[in-house]
């Protein structure tokens, strides 16, 4: 059996990539994200998939939406977005500015 790579072996195309869940996880291991390094080859996953939503096998959109979820997760903890309590007439005002209502 094949050793499962942290980092894929050399860069992807969406061809090269497994179609069964065994197979994918074999060029990258879903595995919740702790540190940049990981978050970065996930990322580079998703991007090497990003487009072909339409031609993926159910394996193949499993493991896309498993790595989105935990890149989310990931820059969700690291990268809080602040929000911030906004009148609603406030921001209808600023949409119809910006919109030259």
């Amino acid at each position: 059996m094949r050793a499962i790579a942290t980092k894929p072996p050399r860069p992807l195309s969406f061809a090269d990539l497994p179609t069964d869940y065994i197979g994918l996880c074999q060029v990258h291991l879903p595995r919740p994200i702790h540190d940049e390094e990981t978050n970065e080859v996930a990322t580079a996953i998703l991007e090497v998939m990003a487009g072909h939503e339409d031609h993926m096998t159910p394996d193949q959109q499993d493991f896309f939406s498993v790595l989105c979820d935990m890149v989310e997760a990931y820059d969700n903890a690291t990268h809080p977005v602040e929000r911030q309590e906004t009148d609603p007439a406030e921001m209808l005002k600023y949409l119809v500015q910006q919109n030259g209502m």
